[in-house]
């Protein structure tokens, strides 16, 4: 079972504390690790097909303060479809409407390409993730062209997902740089939570790495967002579930659907 997690705030943060914890879950999601964030439409990423708690370019990466963004997207890899190779490994990302859009999945799709057949984008690797991320643009960009050139709506991209869904699990959260997008299963299939942080920031344990600090001598006022993660990461917050088969839009920190 695959880890995903996510932020997206107002404002740009590290994920210094968020990501430590994160890879202490890779033990149990062994076959990969990737990290994505944006400036502006464009994203940078990061991945291996490795374990991310002994990995040395992982630990770089979370002790880094160049990777600061408003929207991150990081995910541990337990591989159902396609060998142990970078091109494999999530996120993945395709270049679409002069953005970069960036996708990570968790569950498994069977007999996918019978039904999810694709037109205009193609995978790199071998995965159902990557397949199912290149159906999702395929039918965007269908629509779009219908619509002479508008986005199509998120209850639109919504049945998508469903379609998709039908062929297994699938807990799935992208971004075009601007928004982040979040579905989850729809039978509620290894869980999707999410936590809002805002002023006034509590104090806060995470659960796996057990380190314990204060947000409020490290956030200002000011700053106020979302964080998405398969398990909830903390404790000395409320952490919510995402309603199976629903799917939810941040943009700036705040929910939009």
């Amino acid at each position: 079972m695959c880890e995903i997690l996510a932020l997206n705030f107002n404002q740009a943060v590290t994920p210094t504390f968020s990501f430590d914890n994160f890879m202490v879950r890779s033990a149990r999601q062994p076959h990969g690790w990737g990290m994505a964030w944006y400036n502006g439409p464009d994203a940078q990423i990061v991945k291996a097909p490795e374990q991310a708690s002994l990995s040395s370019t992982a630990r770089w990466l979370q002790q880094s303060q160049n990777v600061k963004s408003d929207i991150i997207l990081s995910h541990l890899r337990y591989a159902t479809h396609g060998e142990l190779k970078t091109e494999n490994t999530h996120p993945f990302d395709k270049q679409f409407g002069r953005k970069r859009w960036t996708f990570m999945h968790n569950g498994t799709l069977n007999n996918y390409k019978r039904g999810l057949k694709l037109k205009h984008f193609f995978p790199m690797g071998a995965t159902d993730s990557e397949h199912a991320f290149c159906f999702l643009l395929d039918r965007i960009r269908i629509e779009r062209k219908a619509l002479g050139g508008v986005m199509p709506s998120f209850d639109f991209i919504e049945d998508i997902l469903h379609q998709i869904n039908a062929y297994g699990h699938l807990n799935a959260v992208f971004s075009d740089s601007e928004s982040l997008f979040v579905y989850r299963d729809r039978n509620g299939y290894n869980g999707l939570h999410f936590a809002q942080r805002q002023w006034p920031f509590s104090s806060l344990t995470f659960n796996d790495s057990q380190v314990h600090i204060d947000l409020s001598a490290h956030k200002s006022p000011e700053l106020h967002g979302v964080v998405i993660a398969t398990k909830p990461q903390t404790a000395g917050e409320q952490w919510q579930a995402c309603t199976p088969g629903r799917l939810s839009v941040f943009r700036n920190g705040i929910a939009q659907r």
